[in-house]
């Protein structure tokens, strides 16, 4: 009896020992893909800002990626207001785990090589937010009545399904080329 006694409290140690560490690996694999979506996040966000300078040779292509390259790094140090967003406002901080933030991360990585895949310009805040909030969504932290959107919000949702909608329903009617004279 006094054996057991004594064994248990080690038992309980060794336990959250073992817990410990595979917060410290899950940590560490967060912190891999946060920077696998900061990478993603570069290339995605450097198409879409540098294709115009590229393409009327305001700068060559070397120049231009290496100015958003620094511009990006120099980026994530001036702002953290899309961090702020997510920290204070759409999800609930009492309720947020490393593997929720895994989770979230996977769902922005996937969204963002997806439309690069696709040639789709897309935000990567926007993936960033809706990863997290599908997380969780799915983890059963969140419902839709946690959510309030404002009148201005889903007047325009319906805005742009019924153009698109309209656009992509309506006959398409091409400009004929110019007729050129007969020659003589």
């Amino acid at each position: 009896m006094v054996v057991k006694v004594r064994l248990r409290p080690r038992l309980v140690v060794a336990e959250a020992g073992i817990f410990a560490a595979m917060n410290d690996v899950l940590l560490f694999v967060v912190v891999g893909a946060a920077l696998a979506f900061d990478f993603t996040n570069g290339f995605h966000d450097t198409a879409n800002a540098m294709a115009t300078t590229i393409a009327t040779k305001a700068l060559p292509p070397k120049q231009a990626l290496g100015l958003a390259a620094t511009l990006n790094f120099v980026g994530a140090f001036l702002s953290i207001s899309v961090a702020a967003t997510i920290a204070g406002g759409i999800v609930d901080q009492q309720q947020i785990a490393l593997p929720i933030i895994f989770a979230g991360l996977l769902g922005a990585i996937g969204f963002n090589l997806a439309t690069w895949y696709l040639g789709l310009p897309s935000s990567s805040s926007h993936a960033l937010i809706g990863g997290m909030v599908g997380a969780m969504l799915a983890n059963g932290n969140l419902s839709a009545d946690d959510f309030t959107v404002p009148l201005w919000v889903k007047v325009g949702c319906a805005t742009a399904i019924a153009a698109g909608t309209f656009m992509a329903t309506s006959p398409r009617r091409r400009a004929s080329p110019p007729r050129l004279p007969a020659p003589r």
